[in-house]
């Protein structure tokens, strides 16, 4: 009689747990409307931090260039994002370029599987040593690997500061082992 009674307890509060987080954290995606600006700046900290609240994307930003190729480098694990280094800082004036993987093939899913699901108007926040912006979707497109437009993709380092958001796309080509194409979500920031 005691350990049905001791069962049913803990089965309760794990409930109660378990409906506290969704209330939390269920909300748009993950977080309210209000609080992404002060989870990043409370949870974060020094450092720059990536949070699209609508596909649960929460990652830190590492910096790379470009390989040997002259392509652009990628993060060095799925689920952290890439800022490159040569393109506009991030919220600054210009276009600042974040790269991440769509899957890997030691760790599955990667930090930008969702991407495909933003649409024009979704909020992506970024957060650069404790100064955060909000970003607004304002459009997509799917480019060839290798495209010869990546001064189209890239932008400028002028003008309004806006984010650009690259991943793996198409078909997995398992004679070169890369995938076919690229998808390009563009954003910029409010003001």
């Amino acid at each position: 009689m005691e350990r049905s009674f001791v069962r049913k307890a803990l089965l309760v509060s794990a409930v109660g747990y378990i409906a506290i987080a969704a209330f939390v954290f269920w909300n748009e995606g993950g977080l309210t409307a209000s609080s992404p600006a002060v989870f990043l700046k409370t949870e974060r900290g020094e450092g720059g931090w990536l949070l699209i609240p609508k596909i649960g994307v929460d990652a830190k930003i590492q910096t790379v260039g470009t390989t040997p190729s002259g392509s652009i480098g990628i993060p060095s694990n799925a689920k952290d994002v890439a800022w490159f280094a040569g393109s506009s800082p991030i919220a600054t004036a210009g276009t600042a370029v974040v790269v991440g993987h769509v899957d890997t093939r030691v760790f599955g899913a990667g930090v930008f599987r969702g991407l495909k699901g933003l649409a024009k108007g979704d909020v992506i926040y970024t957060s650069i040593d404790g100064r955060i912006s909000r970003f607004t979707v304002t459009g997509y497109a799917v480019y060839p690997e290798g495209t010869d437009r990546m001064d189209e993709v890239i932008g400028t380092r002028t003008g309004s500061a806006r984010l650009v958001l690259i991943t793996c796309d198409g078909r997995w080509d398992q004679s070169v082992k890369r995938y076919t194409d690229r998808l390009v979500v563009f954003a910029d920031r409010e003001a």
